[in-house]
Formats: structure tokens, sequence, C-alpha cells
């Protein structure tokens, strides 16, 4: 698993410590439902929001709550 946290992270583009990119993989991993809406993942696989410019992240969400936010 911890070569999928690697590449996932890299691939992200996370701007984050090696250990808060270890704590958000398995946030966005073990996530039940969006963070904005609350909805569960039912048909889609959950998103990693993050600020494109800074590289920061923000939450956990769907694709719909991600592509408005």
């Amino acid at each position: 698993m911890t070569r999928k946290i690697s590449t996932w992270t890299n691939q992200a583009g996370l701007k984050e410590t090696a250990e808060r990119k270890v704590l958000i993989f398995y946030r966005w991993y073990y996530s039940p439902r969006c963070e904005l809406c609350y909805k569960s993942y039912e048909n889609s696989r959950p998103c990693m929001e993050h600020h494109h410019s800074s590289g920061h992240f923000r939450g956990i969400c769907c694709n719909n709550c991600n592509a408005y936010v």
C-alpha cells in the first residue's frame, strides 16, 4: 500500500508533508461519503479536493461537488 500512497499523492499534485499525505490518503481511501453534500459514493470514486496552484488539501468529495468547488 505504501507504493500506492506515493503514486496517488504524486499524481494528485499535493504539496504537503509526507506524514500528512499518508493521513490524507487514508482519509480518501476509507471515506464513506462526500464531505460537502454527505451523499455516499454509489457510482463514483471519492475525489481529493485541493487548491491546484498551491497544492494544499481541502477535503474529500464526490465528482459532482468537485466540479463546482
